[in-house]
């Protein structure tokens, strides 16, 4: 037996009684007395700590009503009934079953009770009036434990008159001599134990609809409770109740259909690549498989049916390897083990299929005829060998292992005493979450460069490979799928139905999805043309030959060509486009001191400005002489040394009637207006220079503009 709490008060026992029912205490004993126990029961009644799950001990010697006095307590009788009802008591059989046996005092117990009420009146109603036959029997036998002393003395010549609390040596005698008293009484057989207790029967009672019923009674001595001759116990629950709350740890497991369910597809599956890999191996020489790779979709077949097999280890937990102790660990570990491999050797080889058909688009003809081969194979071995290293790590470091998840407790419809304790089976380690990202890290890098040459590549045809475009279709599907399964997956781990069905399905799809893709044309293409080069001119009608394969490699260099001249033909665009900001500058800036200047007429001007220190030239006009020539470029110097500019317009007479053919323009920036002119004028008397005023020039200007 085992004592799960104590609980004590002094008066108010509601905190006592909160703290058994928080303890879920079931069997409870109390001892009080019967006014404290009226105030137990009315908290035991508030707290609901009664009925069919608790079973109540107390004293046997209250007053059968003492339940009704309920002055006081916050209760009714009508509640303390309640609360009360089923409860059992326990004391002394207080008189002899066989009310005619005679005892050592020569009258029954029957005899007795009728002098006992004669003078104090019925005995149930007498305070101690029911103990007045144990009281009886205890003077008995101090009278007879006295006696054999004082007889025993009395041989030894002494006297219980020579008595003393120092007299150690009588009161050894006086205890043995009670414990070795044995006689019948009124209340039984009366006996002491070496420790001085009365050996006598204990009478168990319950209480039933306000009643108290005796349903048993205890022997100590022989150490036996017996029912024989009493009343029958009831419990109000129909069945004793239990002494604490039951815990039932569940297993949560895969439901049995699912799983079948699953295992079927799979199995089909794995049916279907096989088939796919012998029609691959046996029809390897026909030209439309040939041109396909065909060893790389037997490994991607071999890769699909080892994922599909990792299905049905996925299944297998604590329904089916609960007789094995450590089965769950290694079906964990082989399942990561096979799962990841088989999805590179299913990936790797489409992988190294888009990575060779962007290759081969971006290549020059004499490389890319070095791209096949083993080269195909060294990114799957790379992949496969990258997978090995990261898993054979992992299981040094922190090995897979079975672990126990454990959810809240859940109530049992059909028990209120019994609780199911809900546990889940996961296959983790420790730093399972850093394992994962770096798993899952690689892997991602991998679809997102697949998908990204999948995009690159997926208007191309490429005749070497003529399933290509089929192979970037999976590869899509492949990314979405592990794009959703991964965090979903992650998220409802700790339900088993639907982290499995989930799983299993985004496995059986992608497989599905893929052997159909590039085994289905396949297949209907035997089927269409059974004999070998019937199919040659069907197939190859949709694909490129030699000469159009160079001419699109052609295309392409002169494209890329094109593609640096339009380059260079923006950026001289641009130059262009901030020169002629600078000419609207210049020209805002020369209207701004009255004239209108057209910028065309600027551009020598700019150029001789920032080409200061080289040699400026004067373009001569046709026609005009040498000594003209050098009359002109040395205006030009003298007026760059004062901050002037000059230059040459070529007027038309009938347009500008004041100028000359010969009619040169200073601007000159401290000039009013901005502008000098000059004329050149020839006669047969020579070359002259003619000066115009401000309001001329800039009339003279602005006709020739």
């Amino acid at each position: 037996m085992e004592i799960g709490t104590r609980q004590s008060f002094v008066s108010d026992p509601s905190d006592a009684v909160k703290n058994l029912k928080r303890q879920d205490a079931r069997i409870i004993v109390g001892l009080f007395y019967d006014e404290t126990a009226t105030r137990v029961f009315c908290e035991v009644f508030k707290n609901g700590l009664y009925g069919k799950r608790h079973v109540w001990f107390i004293l046997g010697w209250y007053e059968n009503d003492w339940y009704t006095k309920v002055s006081g307590i916050n209760c009714t009788v009508q509640e303390m009934l309640k609360a009360v009802e089923g409860h059992f008591t326990t004391e002394a059989l207080m008189i002899n079953r066989n009310m005619t046996q005679r005892g050592i005092a020569g009258i029954t117990p029957e005899e007795f009770v009728n002098k006992m009420e004669a003078n104090l009146g019925k005995l149930s109603t007498v305070s101690g009036g029911q103990e007045s036959p144990l009281a009886y029997d205890a003077i008995w036998a101090l009278a007879l434990a006295l006696d054999k002393v004082q007889t025993k003395l009395e041989s030894q010549g002494d006297s219980l008159e020579n008595f003393n609390y120092q007299r150690v040596d009588i009161m050894k005698e006086i205890y043995a001599a009670m414990n070795s008293t044995s006689f019948i009484g009124v209340s039984g057989n009366v006996t002491f134990s070496q420790a001085g207790d009365r050996i006598a029967l204990t009478m168990v009672e319950q209480m039933i609809n306000g009643t108290y019923r005796t349903v048993a009674l205890h022997d100590i001595s022989a150490g036996k409770l017996d029912f024989t001759g009493h009343e029958k116990i009831i419990w109000p629950g129909g069945t004793s109740p239990r002494d604490r709350t039951l815990i039932e740890v569940h297993i949560r497991t895969i439901e049995k259909g699912l799983f079948q369910a699953m295992c079927i597809v799979s199995a089909v599956g794995i049916l279907f690549a096989v088939v796919c890999l012998a029609v691959n191996i046996r029809n390897r020489n026909r030209r439309f498989i040939r041109l396909s790779a065909p060893n790389l979709n037997n490994i991607s077949m071999v890769g699909i049916s080892i994922c599909l097999f990792s299905i049905i280890l996925l299944g297998l937990d604590n329904r089916l390897l609960h007789q094995h102790p450590n089965g769950f660990t290694y079906v964990c570990k082989v399942r990561a083990w096979l799962l990841t491999l088989g999805f590179t050797l299913a990936y790797g080889a489409m992988f190294a299929k888009v990575w060779t058909v962007h290759r081969l688009a971006t290549k020059a003809k004499k490389d890319a005829k070095d791209l096949g081969g083993w080269r195909l194979y060294v990114v799957i071995a790379v992949l496969v060998v990258i997978d090995i290293l990261l898993l054979g790590i992992w299981e040094i470091i922190n090995p897979l292992e079975r672990r126990m998840a454990e959810f809240p407790l859940e109530n049992f419809p059909s028990d209120e005493d019994k609780r199911q304790k809900p546990m889940l089976e996961h296959c983790k380690s420790d730093n399972h979450e850093i394992w994962l990202g770096v798993m899952f890290g690689y892997k991602g890098l991998v679809l997102i460069f697949g998908i990204f040459l999948a995009y690159e590549t997926r208007s191309l045809k490429i005749k070497q490979l003529n399933d290509s475009r089929f192979v970037g279709m999976s590869i899509y599907n492949v990314v979405v799928l592990c794009l959703i399964t991964s965090p979903v997956t992650m998220i409802i781990g700790d339900q088993q139905n639907a982290s499995f069905i989930f799983v299993s399905l985004a496995i059986i799809f992608c497989s599905f999805l893929t052997m159909a893709l590039i085994f289905i044309p396949k297949l209907l293409t035997l089927w269409k043309y059974p004999r070998e080069g019937s199919e040659t001119t069907a197939l190859t009608e949709n694909y490129p030959s030699k000469e159009e394969e160079e001419r699109l490699q052609k295309l392409t260099a002169e494209n890329e060509e094109i593609k640096k001249q339009i380059a260079e033909k923006e950026d001289k665009i641009k130059e262009l486009n901030r020169a002629l900001q600078e000419r609207a500058h210049l020209r805002a800036a020369i209207t701004a001191k009255g004239a209108a200047v057209d910028v065309s007429l600027l551009t020598p001007l700019m150029q001789n400005n920032t080409q200061a220190d080289d040699t400026s030239t004067i373009e001569k006009r046709e026609g005009t002489s040498d000594e003209e020539g050098e009359h002109q470029e040395a205006a030009l110097a003298e007026s760059s040394e004062v901050g002037e500019y000059t230059f040459t317009v070529d007027c038309d007479p009938q347009q500008c009637p004041m100028a000359t053919p010969e009619s040169s323009f200073i601007i000159d920036p401290n000039s009013d207006s901005g502008i000098h002119s000059t004329t050149n004028t020839k006669s047969s008397k020579g070359s002259g220079t003619t000066t115009m005023g401000s309001a001329e020039e800039g009339e003279l200007f602005e006709s020739c503009l």
